[in-house]
């Protein structure tokens, strides 16, 4: 499943990045008149305060992506659900990775921290010239030592349980 939302991030972001900067309005809300909703997410609402804890998430980790989903509210409202909807989502994981170890929590935070960029990067090369590309790279760079790091702490993990019954994971 993690590995699912880290594919979904850098498509996400290449929306919001294109939407944003080109100004298209096409995606704007449409009558949804006896049209079902295609799949969950679209039936998900999230409440107030849900919205509010990613849009803090999203503050906080990445204030450039905030910036961008603050001005999907304005221009393009069923993009600026979706961002809301996926952030929501990786703050409901964070929070159960905090409860559980916050050593492999900060690992993941900052390999998420290096995900979002790396989306943002690449939307932006594709939007613009090729002029983020060294930026791109030093950001795919940290983020494999950052996975690497991350392996490297479970295999850790797993050896000091390795014939412990007990051990939690």
């Amino acid at each position: 499943m993690a590995q699912r939302t880290y594919v979904a991030l850098p498509a996400l972001l290449l929306l919001l990045m294109v939407t944003v900067i080109s100004g298209d309005d096409s995606t704007k809300d449409k009558p949804t008149r006896g049209r079902q909703p295609r799949n969950v997410a679209e039936r998900i609402r999230l409440t107030d305060a849900e919205k509010a804890a990613a849009l803090k998430f999203a503050e906080k980790n990445h204030p450039e992506l905030a910036q961008l989903i603050a001005k999907l509210k304005e221009n393009q409202p069923t993009q600026y659900r979706d961002a809301l909807k996926h952030l929501n989502r990786a703050v409901v994981r964070f929070e159960r990775l905090g409860e559980k170890q916050d050593d492999r929590y900060l690992l993941q935070l900052a390999i998420w921290k290096i995900d979002s960029r790396v989306g943002l990067e690449v939307a932006r090369v594709s939007v613009r010239s090729k002029q983020q590309t060294k930026l791109l790279e030093q950001l795919l760079l940290r983020r494999r030592r950052k996975r690497l790091e991350l392996y490297r702490f479970d295999l850790a993990r797993l050896r000091s349980c390795q014939g412990n019954r007990n051990c939690s994971r």
